[in-house]
């Protein structure tokens, strides 16, 4: 079996990068189209050929993500074992992984695999195009050699496909997945599975759309999402309305299992009744959920398994795939174009005014009453303050003075002993000996730590100067190798224009009661873990006068006056010019301690060694902040 002329295997289209292919392949998996940021749709695939198959068995096919604007320019792939002819699209790498990625030029032919003969002996050529076929808009029709290799793919990953379809079906139930994409208003749709959560029943599998109710991540990396749609399901747990008491014992305490907040102090400030669904998520959709998703954002979610917790209520979790471990179930659902947020929509509209119609005015033989009832509520709620400062007070003394704790930023890997800013610097283990007894010292060594810290000092001295473009060639100084031209502008590339990039000059906030000068560490705040820790997104400062306050707000509650201090204090400086080893003693202000996750790597510099000649490669020892991150503002 042999590729059309002018096209690659898959694995010698893994091999490429940044030049235009073409390749064909059997669909996999697959993901409904969805919407960008922009005004384009994203449709993601896996695709498979025998000599991919054999060859890179690691990998569960090749991911093609593929942007078109409008549905008439994305693949209209149906079902595991389509066939694809992909024309004009590039190997590029995306967050670590090598995918095809589409552009304006490209374009997409779709077998669908009800359409093609099991076996190249049932082929009967009529025309240029006798195979039925969809393809996106100016797509060219078929050749003859496209459609005979579309055969031989099918024929020859026949037994794989079927494998997939059995797997799928022994764990859902049903065949495997089919979307109804036929316009950009229902690719999120799902047949068969799709349930209102007023009608989900335990050990089934069902495909949900609601409303994010709250986020709660784990110390371990699991996440707990609570979604709602407005339908009510009398096993869901109950959330008790403002005016009667919860029933903590018998439904749980909400994120505060052992209850060590006390009773007074918890809150749900609704849905209130049997609204909402826990659903449990481990990787890779927790990250997907914590990186992506926020509080009132609608996402459609498929393959969600109820099951009854040890109290009786419902709630969904969702597991890797074995077939697709990488691949998200969930995704966040942009703009007003969608049938079922609509109607969510509604249904919210119908409960607040069901809410406020309950609360009927106070009859006024009950003023006094309820005068005594609020002044008894404030004398419990003072109560419990001062009981949880003296908690908080012995908390501090066990722990060693970890008093007066930011409890707007946390970190995960909440099982990890705390390491101070000294000990990480000094690092015992960056010395060794030589099985001969030479000593040496390690230039750095890959690690994580976790640390109590409080941000003394930030750089660049102007926050407006806290996103960078990669246009910026002072910034992004990355030169191109020689021979070889820039990648030309792709149709849909979900590329950044702006991205986070900064340092925190940061010291032990443990306190002590004799002053002396404490270990400072500078950390880098970049790319990913920035956004994990602000969860805003980057942009041109000096424009979004919106976006800055915002940033000025999330920074206020990390570090407290600190940049009102600095403006006040510092002397006029470059804004290219970062604090030296002396300069960076910090400034004295409000900022609380927090728990931070630390990684140290290292970074390769060029060096010349004497008269100009090649030496050995140097390295520089660097630390960076990670799944750290500003819980509200």
């Amino acid at each position: 079996m042999k590729a059309p002329e002018n096209y690659y295997t898959l694995p010698e289209a893994y091999k490429t990068s940044g030049k235009p292919i073409n390749v064909m392949g059997v669909v996999i998996d697959h993901l409904p189209p969805m919407q960008t940021r922009g005004d384009d749709l994203l449709c993601t695939f896996n695709i498979q050929d025998p000599d991919f198959s054999a060859g890179f068995s690691g990998l569960d096919g090749l991911r093609v993500r593929y942007f078109g604007r409008g549905g008439d320019l994305v693949p209209k792939i149906q079902s595991l074992g389509d066939v694809v002819v992909l024309r004009n699209v590039m190997m590029k790498d995306y967050r670590s992984e090598s995918v095809v990625l589409s552009n304006k030029s490209s374009s997409c032919v779709v077998f669908h695999h009800r359409n093609v003969p099991d076996s190249a002996d049932q082929i009967t050529p009529s025309g240029s195009a006798w195979l039925p076929y969809t393809g996106t808009r100016w797509a060219s029709p078929p050749s003859n050699s496209e459609q005979t290799y579309a055969v031989q793919l099918k024929e020859a990953m026949q037994s794989n496909i079927l494998a997939r379809n059995a797997a799928a079906q022994r764990l859902t139930g049903q065949q495997a997945p089919i979307f109804s994409i036929g316009n950009s208003n229902s690719t999120l749709s799902r047949r068969d599975k799709f349930s209102l959560i007023k009608n989900i029943k335990a050990q089934m599998f069902h495909d949900l759309v609601g409303q994010v109710v709250k986020v709660f991540p784990s110390n371990s990396g699991d996440v707990d999402l609570y979604i709602t749609d407005y339908t009510s399901n009398s096993l869901l747990m109950h959330y008790a309305s403002p005016d009667k008491k919860p029933d903590l014992e018998s439904h749980g305490r909400c994120g505060d299992e052992y209850g060590y907040i006390s009773r007074q102090q918890q809150k749900w400030h609704g849905p209130y009744g049997n609204l909402i669904l826990k659903i449990g998520l481990k990787q890779p959709n927790a990250s997907y959920v914590q990186y992506q998703v926020q509080t009132n954002d609608f996402v459609a979610i498929q393959n969600v398994r109820i099951k009854t917790d040890s109290h009786g209520n419902l709630e969904g979790d969702i597991f890797p795939d074995n077939l697709a471990p990488n691949r998200v179930n969930i995704e966040k659902i942009k703009g007003n174009h969608n049938e079922k947020v609509r109607d969510i929509k509604l249904r919210k509209e119908q409960y607040d005014h069901t809410l406020s119609a309950i609360s009927e005015p106070e009859v006024p033989e009950k003023k006094a009453s309820k005068k005594l009832k609020k002044k008894q509520q404030k004398k419990e709620r003072k109560e419990a303050e001062a009981a949880m400062r003296s908690h908080s007070d012995s908390l501090s003394v066990i722990i060693g003075g970890r008093n007066e704790g930011n409890r707007n930023v946390r970190c995960s890997n909440g099982s990890v002993n705390l390491s101070t800013i000294d000990e990480i610097i000094s690092g015992s283990y960056l010395y060794d000996k030589t099985s001969s007894g030479i000593e040496y010292r390690l230039p750095f060594i890959n690690a994580k730590y976790r640390s109590q810290i409080r941000v003394v000092d930030f750089y660049p001295h102007d926050l407006k100067d806290f996103t960078r473009t990669p246009d910026d060639l002072v910034y992004n100084d990355v030169e191109q190798s020689e021979g070889k031209d820039a990648d030309p502008p792709e149709e849909g590339m979900e590329t950044k224009k702006w991205e986070w990039a900064f340092v925190l000059l940061v010291e032990d906030g443990k306190q002590t009661r004799i002053a002396y000068p404490k270990a400072q560490l500078k950390l880098l705040v970049a790319g990913s873990d920035a956004d994990y820790l602000l969860k805003l997104d980057a942009t041109d400062l000096r424009k979004d006068e919106t976006a800055f306050r915002k940033l000025q707000e999330k920074l206020f509650l990390l570090w407290g006056d600190l940049e009102e201090v600095k403006a006040k204090t510092l002397l006029p400086v470059a804004a290219d010019s970062a604090p030296t080893e002396h300069q960076a003693s910090g400034f004295s202000c409000s900022s609380k301690p927090f728990d931070c996750c630390i990684m140290e790597y290292g970074v390769p510099v060029e060096s010349r060694g004497v008269n100009g000649k090649d030496a050995d490669r140097e390295w520089v020892r660097m630390h960076k902040m990670f799944e750290t991150t500003i819980m509200s503002g």
